[in-house]
């Protein structure tokens, strides 16, 4: 008669002996597969064991996503470029500043080009008399925007100033109409710049407080701007320049002395992160123009 125990044991035994049949018979039942074309099955059995040390790698130590793409540039780049026709004997200073700065003081108030005849007439004739004079000169007479008027003017009629006395007169009232829409022309524009000027001495006593607090909030602080001098025959004919700023209020404060002239910018901006801007610097959106002008 067989007794419980040994029955049990018996049991035990057989069972310990499947398991480890089976356990060492797996990769080769796995190679069968594979061989057999059974790769759905294979496949299902490696992507549970990845997918098991995925989780385990997850819980112990969780790895952040990776970016998508190229990091996002934050500051601004900005390409300018100083030009005005006076260029001889340059000092020229430019800084970028997160408020707005006192502009200089207007010296001499700007008189308007005339506009009626009997004065057009009389500023003819002393150009017609020194018709050969050079641009060069720091004070050319009756100032640059005089200049500017007459020249266009002239170039805009298709004449020459006689070369004798004889004939300047009716010569010189003959231009008239050519020169006086450019005086009008030139006045508008110093009437406007004026406009930006007393806005400009506004803005500094309203708000110049406020700004530099906010930009001491932000960090930001005045950043110099170094310029490059580009020459053409040996002759200064602009400045330029290429710098970043981050995003932003901010202020192109610059002068440009030359002799008999000092120009100077106060240019706002609102800056973006990461865009491209081109900027120029000239005659016509200088804040302030003083001296032979």
């Amino acid at each position: 008669m067989v007794s419980k125990r040994s029955v049990r044991t018996s049991t035990l035994a057989l069972s310990l002996s499947v398991f480890l049949v089976s356990f060492l018979s797996l990769p080769g039942l796995v190679n069968q597969a594979l061989a057999a074309g059974s790769s759905d099955n294979a496949g299902e059995f490696f992507t549970e064991a990845e997918s098991a040390q995925t989780k385990a790698a997850a819980g112990s130590n969780p790895v952040a996503p990776p970016p998508e793409g190229a990091p996002t540039r934050v500051n601004a780049v900005i390409k300018m470029k100083v030009i005005v026709p006076q260029m001889k004997q340059a000092q020229t200073k430019f800084t970028a500043f997160p408020f707005t700065v006192k502009p200089p003081k207007l010296a001499v108030p700007i008189t308007p080009l005339p506009t009626e005849d009997k004065g057009l007439e009389s500023m003819i004739l002393g150009s017609g008399y020194a018709s050969k004079l050079s641009l060069e000169k720091p004070y050319p007479d009756g100032g640059w925007r005089w200049q500017y008027a007459y020249r266009n003017g002239l170039k805009r009629s298709g004449q020459t100033p006689p070369k004798v006395m004889i004939g300047i007169y009716n010569w010189s009232r003959s231009l008239i109409k050519y020169v006086k829409p450019e005086c009008e022309r030139i006045n508008e524009i110093e009437a406007k710049r004026m406009e930006r000027y007393k806005k400009l001495l506004q803005d500094y006593e309203d708000n110049h407080k406020d700004e530099e607090m906010e930009a001491l909030r932000h960090g930001h602080e005045p950043l110099p701007i170094k310029l490059r001098p580009i020459r053409r025959n040996n002759q200064l004919v602009s400045y330029e320049a290429s710098y970043e700023l981050p995003p932003g209020e901010w202020w192109i404060t610059g002068e440009h002395k030359v002799p008999g002239l000092v120009y100077y910018w106060e240019y706002p901006m609102q800056i973006k992160a990461g865009e491209n801007i081109n900027l120029v610097m000239d005659d016509a959106n200088a804040v302030l123009i003083q001296g032979g002008w």
